[in-house]
């Protein structure tokens, strides 16, 4: 981008941000204490993007919010947990 800025005849660096709107919608939605109502935990060397993302379209079309996770760090405040890393490998 330093260079975008030479081309547009000023000579400065470039910096640059990023916002991201899901943290934003948080601020002024109310606490209930819960980053999220379900933590989709899945294994990253076995679980294919697809079904992750299947699963995540699924929860959010039930109105709840969902966090999907390597693991639980015990960071992370969840209502419910759905842990594909216990469930059978799907195939096809």
């Amino acid at each position: 981008y330093d260079k975008m800025l030479t081309k547009m005849g000023r000579r400065a660096r470039a910096i640059g941000f990023a916002v991201y709107m899901d943290e934003l919608e948080r601020l002024g939605a109310e606490s209930d204490g819960y980053d999220c109502d379900v933590l989709l935990l899945y294994d990253a060397c076995r679980d294919n993007c697809s079904t992750v993302l299947r699963m995540t379209r699924q929860i959010t079309a039930g109105g709840e919010t969902v966090r999907a996770a390597c693991a639980d760090n015990g960071t992370i405040r969840y209502r419910r947990i759905i842990d594909l890393t216990k469930e059978a490998p799907s195939h096809g």
